[in-house]
């Protein structure tokens, strides 16, 4: 397969014309639009599928799909696995990364804007654009085999807490007030200047979701990464109002991604 740029207009067309209702990772770009916007978006989608030899669109109005738009349907809506990472740097959000999995067909899609870039690729190479724009400010970090439980809630209340304040007290003032209201949780105090400084924005921060095309189970995970610390968090499945934190490194962050994908894959 060649790399190939396409919008997401382009590729929710794309998906309509094989009855999709889902496009797992992908934005809707007709959020908002009217019915009338639509109809024009959807054509002008046509017209540049048409040119990017994805689709032959007939005079009579009437669309094939080639086998080059078969195999991207192939290879993103009827993956068995996929995985999407949002991450967080310096306070700027950065583009969208997308990872489809199935059998032997791995494929790697990076957000430019509106635009999608479309190639294959490997797990490994999924990790290493990651750790790329994710854990490039992580020099060292120490892995704990010690997870700790909070409530949902509290760290709502402590989000709150730091928006209604951060223009009344000092930084210092604020996080010590905010590490207070984590004392009553049994956890080692650097996860919770760890848990603090996530809620402050001022560390880097990766959202990964993960989940099997099939069955719609998507999975969340997120990290707070400081020069010296990553901080795994995931909401319990049984309890929905707790979060688990736990300390990891680089390496246990690369094997919980493939474990992750490979228990989608054969679910």
């Amino acid at each position: 397969m060649e790399k190939l740029s396409i919008s997401i207009t382009e590729l929710v067309v794309l998906a309509g014309l094989v009855s999709k209702k889902y496009f797992y990772g992908i934005s809707d770009p007709f959020f908002g639009m009217t019915p009338d916007e639509i109809l024009v978006a959807s054509e002008s989608a046509k017209t540049l599928l048409d040119k990017k030899g994805l689709i032959s669109y007939n005079f009579d109005g009437t669309v094939e799909i080639t086998d080059n738009g078969k195999e991207i349907i192939d290879r993103t809506l009827e993956a068995n696995a996929y995985l999407f990472f949002d991450g967080l740097i310096d306070g700027e959000q950065q583009d969208r990364v997308l990872y489809y999995k199935k059998a032997s067909k791995e494929t790697l899609c990076k957000y430019k804007g509106m635009d999608i870039d479309i190639e294959e690729s490997t797990m490994e190479n999924c990790i290493s654009v990651i750790d790329k724009l994710s854990f490039a400010n992580n020099t060292s970090s120490k892995k704990s085999d010690k997870s700790f439980i909070c409530k949902i809630d509290v760290l709502k209340e402590i989000s709150e807490l730091i928006e209604e304040q951060k223009e009344e007290m000092s930084l210092g003032e604020l996080k010590e007030l905010c590490l207070k209201k984590l004392s009553s949780f049994n956890i080692d105090s650097d996860v919770k200047e760890s848990i603090v400084d996530g809620l402050f924005k001022n560390c880097n921060y990766l959202s990964l979701m993960a989940g099997g095309v099939k069955e719609r189970n998507l999975k969340s995970t997120q990290f707070v990464i400081t020069p010296n610390k990553i901080l795994c968090m995931q909401t319990l499945n049984n309890i929905e109002n707790e979060v688990s934190f736990k300390l990891v490194d680089k390496d246990e962050v690369k094997t919980m991604i493939n474990g992750i994908m490979k228990s989608l894959e054969v679910s």
